[in-house]
């Protein structure tokens, strides 16, 4: 067996619980800010994040 020196589900557990513990008492709004702060504080996932949002704003249809 390969020897295993990188453990992405630990490191995903490890990310996940200090999240919850960052956001620990925070409203729901207050949650949305927080992620949408980390999200756009990094410079692969903002991209990501401005590109899907100017898409899904041009999706939206408008009732008049």
């Amino acid at each position: 067996m390969k020897d295993k020196r990188f453990d992405c589900v630990q490191m995903k557990w490890d990310i996940q619980k200090r999240l919850l513990r960052e956001m620990k008492g925070l409203s729901p709004d207050e949650e949305d800010d927080f992620t949408r702060k980390k999200i756009l504080s990094n410079p692969v996932l903002s991209k990501i994040w401005l590109r899907a949002d100017k898409s899904s704003q041009r999706n939206v249809i408008c009732d008049k």
